[in-house]
């Protein structure tokens, strides 16, 4: 079902899976315009609103406006691989590689998404539901955080994006993708739309997530347990619960602001960790050791 987005650049509308404005050329994002969509504006807000009323009714607003403002506060958090990001930190013509892209090459390996693991049997359509067939190859994954570690499951180091580079770009989604895809979105074949008022544009995150989380919060609700609401690091990858931000387009290390190492490196010589730091530092990009650190 074809729904049209509102070009920011020219008057008119076109199909939402399109990545450029086909009547000025204008530079489109597919995940950002979906998620700016009337019905999921109007769903979001009257969640939002829902919260709201009730945070007022239990004594709770205070709490709930400090959480927001956490929310905000929050940055864009991926966690990957130190040898991923020793090559990016090498050159600034150096890009990441989307998810998609890593799985084609694996694919062509004999990867082990063609085994039957159940969440890779339901990704290519999780994806082409939230981001279009084209768009999701280009769709990187990362967690609102409210420190600088993010999801450490998914790589001993996390890089912190600079937000003035990523937010026109980003939409956030309530949780993992593939979480909601299969507990929400059972109807999608009849329907051809994803449930709306659970995804957000970067200026609507702190509303989303008081969707999501803020029933939790209650009077006595210290910054710490706020903080807890909006990502929790859990056993493992399937534990964690974040809100899950989409970024769209290229990825370079002039995109980073921080990276922080959460875990002990194996078999790195000081040699490479003092030549990776100072690539880091040429492109001003901060480094945190918090591997031995809470």
């Amino acid at each position: 079902m074809t729904e049209n987005a509102q070009c920011a650049d020219c008057p008119h509308s076109f199909p939402v899976s399109l990545e450029e404005c086909p009547h000025c050329g204008a530079k489109a994002f597919p995940n950002v315009n979906a998620s700016r969509l009337p019905r999921e504006i109007s769903s979001l807000g009257y969640r939002y609103d829902r919260v709201v009323a009730d945070a007022d009714a239990r004594g709770a607003s205070d709490r709930l406006q400090r959480f927001e403002e956490i929310v905000n506060e929050a940055d864009a958090v991926m966690a990957v691989d130190f040898s991923v990001l020793r090559k990016l930190a090498e050159s600034d013509s150096v890009v990441a590689a989307t998810f998609y892209d890593r799985g084609e090459i694996d694919l062509s390996k004999g990867s082990h998404a063609t085994a039957g693991d159940e969440w890779n049997a339901i990704r290519p359509a999780a994806e082409t539901a939230l981001f279009f067939d084209k768009p999701k190859r280009r769709i990187h994954f990362a967690a609102l955080s409210p420190d600088s570690k993010g999801l450490t499951s998914y790589g001993n180091c996390s890089v912190t994006f600079r937000r003035e580079l990523i937010q026109d770009r980003t939409s956030a989604l309530i949780k993992n993708m593939l979480v909601f895809f299969k507990e929400k979105c059972e109807d999608y074949w009849r329907t051809e739309r994803i449930p709306a008022g659970f995804r957000a544009v970067w200026d609507d995150r702190s509303r989303l997530a008081v969707t999501k989380c803020g029933m939790l919060v209650e009077s006595t609700s210290d910054d710490d347990q706020l903080r807890s609401f909006l990502l929790t690091r859990g056993a493992t990858s399937a534990d964690d619960d974040f809100i899950e931000l989409h970024i769209y387009g290229y990825i370079s290390v002039r995109t980073m602001s921080k990276v922080v190492l959460t875990r002990p490196l194996r078999g790195v010589s000081k040699n490479i960790l003092r030549a990776f730091e100072f690539k880091l530092d040429e492109h001003k990009v901060q480094w945190q050791d918090r591997s031995t650190t809470p």
